[in-house]
């Protein structure tokens, strides 16, 4: 079982592709009160994570707690570890966090590994594609920020992947995607950007479609070559599908169910 815990809607960075970048969504809340916000909420949160856990050991499932936002490193250190130490209390469930990267210091780096907290950052590339998108409310790319954060993490024996956006830019390289993470030795799974819009990058259905289907040749799971990465969104399908004698179908019953609770609003989903 999966629950996504949304700790605030506010992000740090302007990325071309996404709707926080409109005018519209851009309101820079600051620190201080989307920090009030999320500590006044814990103790919803901790009602929602013992609600899931019980459900995991009753349905004899494991539980993982991902934390998204916007940017949930927008929330302070101190923050962060009441909410580990809230989710460690429900037995030992996998934390992971859904991050920019930009935000993650040393004293973050050594909580990610004192509660075996995995990270995955959004890193889209090259730094011909990452830069192109990922943009810093300044403007600049945020490539360089990444990959210091990477080496932090990496130093500090976090376990630490990728998430990819694939774009108008990105979707005919998925080659040169595939060797990036491959010489970094970085698992990563990627996402479509959709043509919202005003914003900018989105691909059609039939190009993401395209680029999967080249970046999978690349993949070959079961290759016993095979690179020494791996890339999740392809194992979760595989792994969802079953054999019914003459073809693969989809099979629910061992798909992850998946959760929302969102701290700023105190509503699940």
């Amino acid at each position: 079982m999966i629950g996504v815990i949304i700790s605030t809607f506010e992000c740090n960075l302007s990325c071309r592709y996404c709707y926080e970048y409109s005018d519209t969504y851009r309101t820079r809340t600051s620190k201080i009160v989307v920090n009030n916000a999320f500590a006044e909420n814990l103790d919803a949160c901790e009602e929602y994570i013992s609600c899931l856990s019980e459900l995991a050991r009753r349905n004899r499932r494991s539980v993982q707690f991902i934390l998204h936002g916007g940017e949930p490193l927008l929330i302070a250190p101190d923050n962060l570890e009441k909410l580990f130490e809230l989710i460690r209390k429900n037995g030992n469930p996998a934390i992971q966090i859904q991050t920019n990267g930009t935000l993650i210091t040393q004293r973050t780096a050594e909580l990610f590994h004192q509660y075996d907290v995995g990270i995955v950052v959004s890193l889209d590339g090259p730094k011909s594609l990452h830069d192109e998108y990922r943009k810093n409310a300044g403007g600049f790319g945020t490539y360089s920020m990444v990959m210091r954060a990477i080496d932090l993490l990496r130093n500090n024996r976090v376990d630490v992947s990728a998430l990819a956006t694939v774009t108008e830019l990105s979707s005919s390289r998925a080659k040169d995607i595939f060797t990036f993470f491959s010489c970094l030795g970085m698992d990563f799974s990627v996402n479509r950007c959709f043509p919202v819009l005003g914003m900018q990058g989105g691909i059609s259905e039939q190009t993401y479609q395209t680029f999967l289907s080249m970046l999978f040749d690349l993949y070959r799971p079961t290759d016993s070559e095979h690179c020494g990465i791996k890339i999740p969104c392809f194992d979760r399908c595989i792994h969802d599908l079953k054999w019914d004698g003459s073809s693969y179908c989809y099979n629910p019953h061992v798909s992850p169910y998946v959760s929302v609770f969102c701290i700023p609003g105190k509503t699940f989903g």
